[in-house]
């Protein structure tokens, strides 16, 4: 479950200062791994390089001093390629706590898709879209929903003319025409043998 604040502050305890920042909280963790080769889409919590070494919290310019920015002030890996001239870009890394090695690389391993679609997760022979890390079920006419789990009413907008009976079916419906009316909404008729006059 994704839920998007309202406010425009978060405070964010695990930072000295606190910041505006436009953020969503949600209930699952970052991803731990990498979806494309050069890692700009990496935003987890991996802090240590792949020799072991510390990372440098992007805040601070001691041991190193900087011009790159990561997005964050922690001491997180990142690749987001701000300021791409002058930082590295080809992977997640950052810089370390040691005074001897200024920039490390980061081993973060290459994600997994998985086919969500495999489970058949979509209903009522709707068609499943599997896309990295996620899905999108197109539903067939007549249903509604995630899932395509839901059988759309065509009788909610009582389309069954003169007190004629609306029974939903799939993907349309079917009226019961009172006696002396006929056709597809009961429309017809009213007169039964004889010629209507407009307004009789």
């Amino acid at each position: 479950m994704t839920v998007k604040l309202t406010t425009p502050c978060l405070r964010l305890l695990l930072f000295v200062s606190f910041a505006c920042v436009d953020h969503i909280l949600s209930e699952e963790p970052p991803l731990e791994c990498i979806m494309t080769a050069d890692g700009r889409d990496y935003h987890g919590h991996v802090n240590v390089t792949a020799d072991g070494l510390e990372c440098q919290e992007w805040s601070k310019q001691n041991p190193h001093s900087h011009v790159c920015a990561a997005g964050t002030t922690a001491n997180y890996c990142t690749n987001n390629r701000m300021n791409a001239a002058h930082c590295p870009d080809k992977w997640p890394w950052c810089y370390t706590v040691d005074s001897k090695v200024r920039v490390g690389r980061c081993a973060i391993p290459r994600c997994q898709d998985v086919d969500e679609c495999a489970s058949s997760p979509c209903q009522n022979k709707a068609t499943c879209n599997d896309s990295l890390n996620s899905y999108e079920c197109l539903c067939a006419d007549g249903f509604t929903g995630s899932f395509c789990e839901t059988d759309m009413d065509e009788c909610a907008s009582n389309p069954c003319e003169n007190e004629a009976t609306c029974t939903d079916d799939v993907n349309g419906y079917t009226c019961l025409c009172k006696a002396g009316y006929t056709g597809t909404s009961c429309h017809t008729g009213g007169c039964g043998q004889y010629v209507c006059i407009k307004g009789a």
